[in-house]
């Protein structure tokens, strides 16, 4: 249907013309005007399909934006604004989203169509209460709106389990962009630390397409995740070379694809003659692929190739906030004057700019002139999450914990996949002695990185603290199967003895203490603290449980019968001892 729609179209407009001037000589005006209001007809049909097309099949936005605002000149419909905000959404052109948003609402839409508008504005601003509810609204009204379930899984808050169920159901509706759900979906689990099903959705999405990067992006970064290595992409490189060699259309854009994986698995090289093939054959957005051409040069540590090609795309695109920014991180002696010049080019990304200004400030000492940039940046954009966590940085540096809480907390809801902010809302938990919110912020960071050390240790050392020390234990065990050095091994080692002292005699030993990683910005005044204060907690939790330990003997656990019992008390460490173990020395001491 695509393909013939097409071929008429293809027509000349002078055939057209010359069609419709023979019927209007010949008197025939009315027979004109149905073949003019079905030539248009015809013409918004095929521009729905090309849309769409362009939308979800190689991820197209400019062209689809272009194809949607076709169809706006010539019928302005609500699902046509509705459609083109979400490609806006997805450019982060947050701006003309909210614009097209309002106009929909002005043209008269239907029920279904005014919450679904609804539900899309509260989505972008990260308002999930009154997006549930909206897009809820929706699906009561017509159970099939696949982007009514699509709206609500984002509105899940982080009942991450609900939302995989929306994009099923989204799924079973007949949703035009399959790729895009299972690439949620495996993003969804990622979160819930159930990497298997991660790596299932993202080969799924993988065989839904030839034509979405992101998906095999995906695919590349679960594996990695999950095996600490790059994995081997010949069967997916051997489909996209197939696909060009067929000469397929927008076969342009399989080589962007193919240099896309080549880019996730380190190759870089090989990347960058895929990115130079892509603009060779044509490629939807030119400065796109020539920043990816300077991001690689980057990589490869060629400063010099990398600042020619971003040039090169700014000369394409003087606005394509990607090459900027990479232009700027390429300059080595870029001040925040270099950033705070180019918010007036492109007021989408003020905050990305006053972030990067705010980061040179702060290694310069100045963490109030840092503060001031952030606050400025958040000002213009209040929910990007980057910005919110740079700012939680700056106020864990600065000692204002509870501000640096209340940031991550927020930036959380906006991106729950940022570990570094679970680790170090964790971390700061401990210092506001809410421990078992700091066990449930470690766990979440290690789920994320199920091969970091750092997580895994961090989260056993809060098990310890709040005297879960079977738990502690496993976890321990289980950073042998990680792939560590000599020294780490020992450390661990060393937190297994430890916490196996504490758990047998119900003291703390004087000669050892377990390991805790302080994440960036904390400093090792702040390490000491989280050190005292686990072993305060833990001493209130041993000092509980001591009066059941005085009916056992702490070192081989025979019970003590009657008042009459052989059992003695040990004058350092007060631990009581059966005749046999404290006869001669406490075993603990």
């Amino acid at each position: 249907l695509f393909q013939r729609m097409k071929d008429m179209l293809s027509l000349p407009t002078e055939v057209v013309s010359q069609i419709l001037s023979y019927l209007s000589d010949e008197d025939n005006y009315l027979i004109a005007g149905n073949v003019c209001r079905l030539w248009k007809d015809l013409l918004v049909d095929y521009l729905e399909i090309e849309g769409e097309y362009l939308s979800s099949h190689i991820s197209n936005y400019p062209g689809a934006i272009k194809s949607w605002t076709k169809a706006i000149g010539l019928q302005s419909k609500p699902h046509y604004f509705l459609r083109r905000a979400r490609l806006y959404w997805g450019e982060h052109d947050f701006s003309k989203a909210f614009a097209d948003i309002k106009r929909g609402m002005a043209s008269q839409p239907d029920p279904v169509e005014r919450c679904l508008l609804k539900s899309l504005k509260y989505v972008m601003q990260y308002n999930y209460a009154k997006a549930f509810k909206e897009s809820s609204k929706a699906i009561a009204l017509d159970p099939s709106t696949s982007f009514g379930y699509y709206m609500r899984s984002f509105a899940q808050d982080e009942n991450f389990h609900l939302a995989i169920q929306d994009l099923d159901l989204a799924l079973a509706n007949n949703c035009t962009n399959r790729t895009l759900m299972y690439y949620n979906k495996s993003y969804y689990w990622g979160l819930l630390g159930e990497w298997g099903k991660a790596l299932q959705d993202a080969t799924i999405g993988c065989t839904t397409t030839y034509l979405y990067p992101n998906i095999y992006s995906r695919k590349i970064f679960v594996i990695k995740v999950m095996t600490g290595k790059i994995p081997n992409t010949i069967e997916e490189e051997k489909t996209l070379t197939n696909y060009i060699e067929q000469r397929r259309e927008h076969f342009g854009h399989v080589y962007y694809v193919r240099a896309t994986i080549r880019q996730s698995c380190d190759r870089y090289e090989e990347a960058i003659e895929d990115y130079k093939a892509t603009l060779k054959h044509g490629y939807h957005t030119p400065a796109r692929a020539l920043t990816d051409i300077g991001d690689c040069y980057r990589k490869l540590e060629n400063q010099v190739e990398a600042l020619k090609w971003y040039s090169e795309a700014l000369s394409v695109s003087s606005d394509y906030m990607a090459a900027i920014e990479g232009k700027l991180v390429a300059t080595s002696n870029a001040t925040k004057f270099d950033y705070l010049k180019y918010v007036h080019v492109n007021p989408g990304k003020a905050s990305f700019l006053f972030r990067m200004s705010a980061a040179i400030t702060a290694d310069e000492g100045k963490l109030g002139g840092a503060l001031a940039l952030l606050n400025e940046g958040i000002e213009k954009n209040p929910y990007e999450p980057d910005t919110i966590s740079t700012r939680a940085d700056i106020y864990a540096a600065m000692g204002k914990y509870e501000d640096a809480v209340r940031d991550l907390t927020r930036c959380l809801l906006y991106a729950p996949n940022l570990e570094s902010c679970w680790t170090l809302r964790g971390s700061l938990y401990f210092i506001q002695r809410r421990f078992q919110d700091s066990v449930r912020d470690f766990h979440q960071s290690m789920k994320l990185q199920p091969l970091s050390l750092v997580s895994h240790s961090n989260y056993a050392f809060a098990l310890y603290t709040v005297g879960e020390f079977d738990k502690a234990l496993e976890v321990w065990e289980k950073c042998f199967q990680l792939e560590i050095s000599e020294t780490e091994r020992n450390e661990i080692e060393n937190n297994i003895d430890h916490t196996k002292a504490v758990k047998k005699y119900r003291k703390i030993p004087l000669n050892s203490e377990p390991t805790f990683y302080p994440s960036f910005p904390l400093t090792d005044e702040f390490f000491v603290e989280v050190l005292k204060v686990s072993k305060e907690n833990l001493k209130q939790i041993l000092k509980k449980s001591s009066v059941t330990h005085e009916k056992k003997c702490a070192n081989c656990g025979a019970n003590f019968r009657g008042v009459f019992a052989k059992k003695r008390k040990c004058n350092s460490c007060s631990l009581w001892f059966c005749q046999k173990c404290g006869k001669d020395v406490c075993p603990m001491c």
